[in-house]
């Protein structure tokens, strides 16, 4: 079965006694530590803003912008995606540099509120959504990021879109429909990184998933094998032929990405985390104050990469 069309089968047919109860724990504190992430950023000039925008033109509708006012899912799912990311202190893959809850969670909640859902069709649209997002990322890396992506916004929206097709209850037809229009809405720059507009892509693949799910609810078409082919998904966002099927389909339904997500120590990029960890350990050591440096050189074994 080409790899789109069982991803799809995976998300329209997962339910909630599916799902390990180990995975459920470890999305409950997944989400836990979101919401926290997402309430400071709210307040975060990047939340404030955004903020702004989706009071003006995000519409009337019955789902939560945290610490504002109910909108319409789309821009709810804009604002609570970009809130988690504003700071850089939400979750991360341990494996693979993404993401996940900020623009996941936002989606399975905003989708939810939609259609009047239950904690069961949240969870299990968050759950299958991080499994998408995984393993769409999987597939394509390490080559999509070091070629400028910034996978959080781009593998992001598949998994958002997972989630919301989810919660929406779509067929399997319609899923294969909503992640061809979201490979079309997946983008999201690391040249915009130190700007305003990283933490608007968590918000923008949030944003874009529940879209997608909605258009192909109405019968919106897109092409049903995004992912594969000669100019699909996978082989315009990788470069030397990358990409990598089995990584999607290996294991799908017996694995759980939710297990992968850890937490951040510190509120920047994971890889910038070690050098932190050792400053600290000389402060400590040394009893160092900052009158004692003058000079502070950070090396790498590896080319340095940007997170």
């Amino acid at each position: 079965m080409p790899e789109t069309a069982e991803l799809a089968e995976f998300v329209a047919s997962t339910t909630y006694d599916e799902i390990p109860s180990e995975a459920v724990s470890h999305a409950k504190e997944a989400i836990r530590d979101y919401v926290g992430v997402a309430l400071y950023g709210s307040h975060h000039e990047v939340g404030d803003k955004i903020s702004a925008y989706t009071s003006t033109y995000g519409g009337d509708g019955p789902a939560t912008v945290f610490q504002r006012e109910s909108r319409s899912a789309p821009a709810a799912a804009l604002a609570n995606g970009a809130f988690g990311h504003a700071i850089d202190y939400d979750d991360t893959f341990e494996s693979i540099v993404i993401h996940p809850t900020s623009p996941i969670f936002a989606a399975s909640l905003a989708a939810t509120e939609e259609v009047d859902g239950s904690t069961e069709d949240l969870l299990v649209g968050y759950v299958v959504g991080c499994e998408a997002a995984y393993r769409v990322g999987q597939s394509t890396y390490p080559e999509h990021y070091q070629n400028g992506w910034h996978s959080t916004g781009t593998a992001g929206s598949f998994g958002a879109t997972a989630a919301a097709a989810s919660v929406f209850d779509l067929p399997q037809s319609e899923i294969h429909h909503a992640l061809g229009i979201v490979g079309s809405a997946s983008s999201s720059l690391k040249k915009n990184f130190g700007t305003m507009t990283k933490p608007l892509h968590a918000g923008h693949a949030a944003q874009m998933g529940v879209r997608s799910a909605l258009l192909a609810r109405d019968g919106f078409t897109a092409d049903t094998e995004i992912l594969e082919g000669d100019i699909g998904y996978s082989q315009v966002m990788t470069v030397d032929g990358a990409y990598d099927p089995e990584e999607i389909t290996d294991g799908l339904g017996e694995e759980w990405a939710v297990r992968d997500i850890g937490y951040k120590p510190y509120p920047s990029g994971v890889i910038t985390h070690a050098a932190m960890d050792a400053m600290r350990t000389l402060v400590k050591d040394h009893d160092l104050t900052p009158d004692d440096v003058e000079e502070v050189v950070v090396t790498s074994k590896t080319p340095p990469r940007r997170c």
